[in-house]
């Protein structure tokens, strides 16, 4: 196991308590482990950002605190590895973070996750 997916399944784990979650995050880790063993690769997260976006809204109806950081972390983590977000996905992250129990940092939420939604695809060459 690559420190990456140490620390994807650390920030999964602090926030899944709940068996409905176990597919979303298979689905989440396996992105991250794709991404990571094709450095490069072209991906758009039109549709693997739909579980991220899942998990959040599920986060936060539990009441689980800093739904949205352990979110951010897993976005963070395939940006990293190149991927990159779609702003479609970015705006309704940014809306949960708006509307959700993320308390006085909700703008700050929005304004990372609508930076990370408009960052360039990175090309390993």
């Amino acid at each position: 196991m690559t420190r990456t997916d140490r620390l994807a399944l650390a920030h999964l784990r602090t926030g899944l308590a709940h068996p409905d979650d176990r597919a979303l995050e298979a689905t989440v880790l396996a992105l991250i482990r794709f991404m990571v063993d094709r450095p490069g690769a072209i991906v758009e997260l039109r549709d693997a950002a739909a579980p991220v976006v899942a998990l959040v809204a599920r986060w936060d109806e539990r009441g689980l605190e800093r739904p949205l950081e352990h979110a951010l972390h897993l976005l963070e983590l395939l940006v990293a590895s190149g991927a990159r977000l779609d702003p479609a996905h970015g705006d309704r992250l940014a809306l949960l973070a708006a509307n959700g129990r993320s308390g006085r940092n909700a703008a700050t939420f929005a304004q990372r996750i609508l930076t990370l939604a408009s960052t360039p695809l990175r090309l390993a060459g």
